[in-house]
């Protein structure tokens, strides 16, 4: 572009071939000799492609724009006070107007910092009244020492803040007396890489500006489709689908359900762009699309309330042995077995129901053997009887009986029978009674013949 006014060469604003990039560094446009405050500028955004978001962080404000289709011109003004961060999440394009005197008089190409360099050598001849160089490094190996101008350090460097306050580059300015110059920069840090824009003053009423060098090698920034955003650009800047989608530009999705082009080990669900797993009930996704079982028993999920039994994508309850499973399939409950099976038990013996189980309880007078069965207790030679005298066991029981001379009362206990007062003796005259007996004796005269009966004396 000519510049107003005066008849100095024309300046290459835009270069033979177009790049296009997703980050930016706006620089400020301020001659100091004439004005202290920066003058204001225009910038102008062009669309590469549909759905493209673009995000401006300048002097502390974020102003964030969305643009339905590819070639969308957008218009912004700033009086940029130091440096503007530009973001996109497609690849745009940018050029910055700095405002003169009475109007804006020059074209100022930013390049993306996609191409930035990491050495930029040019001469330069200084046409105009002032003219310095604005160097934009990036943040990868920056020191400030980093940064070389032929050959020594340069200082006083300002961070360039994104919208989030995370620094993403830094830039500086060297002002230029000489007419005729030659001039080397180099970033020295790892990965490192830089840009320098030359600015031009006349006074205050002409501005210019453009970068110093530009690289149009193919690795820059392409543009796979202006409708979608489903590719990128490979190292032959050659536009390739990402996962999930096909066709010439990369519009049609791809079904990997149907195509089996999926690591799904049981449910397939295919979504725009690509698919996503499931797992049926009774599995977990382990997270990279494999369906495992899940152990209910092991993690107490089940709800069985006593036996739990994992099985591949499920589970099933069961009862400990007295027990059976409710309709629910998951309680349990008692199972009395003494009224299921009233011949559970023995002979002679009653059965008593418990939770789980039963019990079998001979009958008295009888225990069981080591076969289950209820057999008679001889309680005459256990000792186990209340019999005053005599035991005589009978089946299930026993019975007691007196000595002679005595007599059972209360079925256990044994008085003592007065046989002189009941006649049950056979004494003829004197008859006394003894414990469990009695004794016979005769009057004066008479002599006991042994048998109580009683003889007179010869």
């Amino acid at each position: 572009m000519k510049k107003r006014f005066h008849c100095h060469p024309l300046q290459l604003q835009v270069p033979p071939t177009i790049t296009w990039g997703t980050r930016f560094i706006l620089t400020n446009f301020n001659n100091f000799r004439y004005s202290k405050s920066p003058v204001p500028s225009m910038v102008k955004t062009v669309t590469s492609q549909g759905n493209t978001n673009i995000t401006i962080y300048c002097n502390g404000a974020t102003n964030t724009t969305r643009y339905s289709t590819n070639g969308a011109i957008g218009i912004y003004q700033y009086s940029i006070t130091e440096y503007c961060y530009v973001e996109a999440n497609k690849p745009i394009f940018v050029v910055l107007f700095p405002h003169s005197y009475y109007y804006y008089t020059a074209m100022v190409w930013i390049p993306p910092m996609e191409q930035y360099l990491q050495e930029v050598n040019f001469d330069f001849y200084r046409s105009s009244r002032y003219s310095k160089f604005v160097i934009t490094a990036s943040v990868e190996g920056f020191s400030p020492t980093a940064i070389l101008h032929n050959g020594l350090a340069t200082a006083n460097w300002t961070a360039v803040y994104d919208f989030k306050r995370n620094i993403v580059a830094y830039g500086t300015e060297i002002e230029i007396n000489r007419y005729f110059s030659n001039h080397s920069l180099s970033h020295t840090g790892n990965n490192g890489k830089l840009s320098v824009q030359v600015q031009g003053y006349f006074y205050s009423h002409i501005i210019y500006g453009w970068p110093a060098l530009v690289s149009l090698e193919q690795n820059m920034t392409c543009i796979c489709n202006f409708i979608h955003s489903n590719g990128m650009c490979d190292a032959n800047n050659l536009c390739q689908c990402f996962d999930g989608w096909t066709g010439d530009q990369c519009d049609e999705d791809i079904n990997e359900c149907e195509t089996n082009d999926h690591n799904c080990t049981q449910t397939c669900s295919n979504t725009v762009g690509s698919y996503t797993c499931s797992c049926r009930a009774g599995y977990k996704d382990n997270g990279y699309g494999n369906c495992t079982d899940i152990d209910e028993c092991s993690m107490g999920t089940s709800g069985c309330q006593q036996l739990c039994f994992n099985t591949n994508g499920s589970y099933y309850c069961q009862c400990n042995t007295g027990y059976r499973l409710m309709n629910d399939n998951s309680s349990c409950d008692d199972i009395n077995e003494c009224i299921e099976d009233p011949g559970i038990c023995p002979l002679r013996s009653n059965c008593i129901n418990t939770l789980g189980s039963y019990q079998c309880n001979c009958i008295d007078g009888y225990q069981m053997n080591n076969t289950g069965m209820c057999i008679d207790i001889d309680e005459c030679v256990t000792g186990t009887h209340s019999c005053q005298h005599r035991c005589i066991n009978t089946e299930g029981s026993y019975n007691c009986s007196c000595y002679d001379g005595f007599m059972k009362r209360f079925k256990i206990f044994c008085f003592d029978i007065n046989e002189c007062e009941t006649v049950d003796h056979n004494c003829t005259q004197t008859c006394s009674n003894t414990v469990g007996s009695y004794t016979c004796s005769c009057r004066a005269g008479y002599k006991d013949n042994g048998y109580g009966n009683c003889t007179g004396k010869t």
